[in-house]
């Protein structure tokens, strides 16, 4: 995957042509992609131009498709077929971060994982949800229960609880509670990129 860890724009990548990307998309079956490029460039932002040093670097930053897998299993499909396409790939969530950790600084595809989105459990003291699940939703969730979220950021109504963690960040509530990185999370399935896509 592609990590936007500078304000250099990154290295240089040579982008997907229009036959490698047909390739690819035959290899997605019916899984929903965007490739209309006003569209394409839209998902492909977050809230880094908060920086204007950021916002200069990467201002012409796009991915060239966007994937937007359903469940699991497609998500397993989409990582294998990029795997084997040599195709960079940039995850995103809400798209709510200021940091560009989500801009497909190297071309290839945006992950959209707000598709995978379900609320799969809430027990006592602990919350099981798919990575595209907004804090807003797992926290209704939680309230017929008495229980609610530690942390309530301000991007609540729109962030996703899998790029919150992913990107170590915290909200209202994280001054007394440990943030949701350490102790607020006990488990995650990672899902590894490869030919043989695997969740472990």
């Amino acid at each position: 995957s592609d990590t936007a860890n500078d304000e250099s724009g990154g290295p240089p990548t040579d982008k997907p042509r229009g036959a490698e990307l047909a390739a690819f998309k035959a290899r997605l079956g019916g899984i929903r992609t965007e490739e209309a490029p006003a569209l394409v460039r839209q998902r492909s932002r977050d809230f880094h131009w908060y920086s204007p040093l950021r916002k200069r670097a990467w201002e012409a930053v796009t991915s060239q498709l966007i994937v937007s897998p359903a469940d699991e299993k497609e998500l397993h499909q989409v990582l294998s077929a990029a795997a084997e396409a040599g195709m960079a790939v940039s995850p995103r969530g809400g798209g709510t971060g200021i940091a560009g950790a989500s801009l497909p600084l190297a071309g290839g595809i945006t992950l959209d994982l707000s598709g995978l989105n379900k609320v799969l459990a809430v027990q006592p003291g602990r919350v099981v949800a798919e990575a595209g699940a907004v804090i807003g939703d797992i926290d209704r969730a939680a309230r017929p229960q008495s229980q609610e979220l530690r942390i309530h950021p301000s991007t609540h109504a729109t962030a996703s609880i899998g790029g919150f963690i992913a990107g170590g960040t915290g909200g209202i509530g994280d001054v007394t509670v440990p943030a949701i990185v350490s102790s607020n999370r006990a488990h995650c399935s990672v899902v590894s990129a490869g030919p043989t896509s695997a969740g472990s």
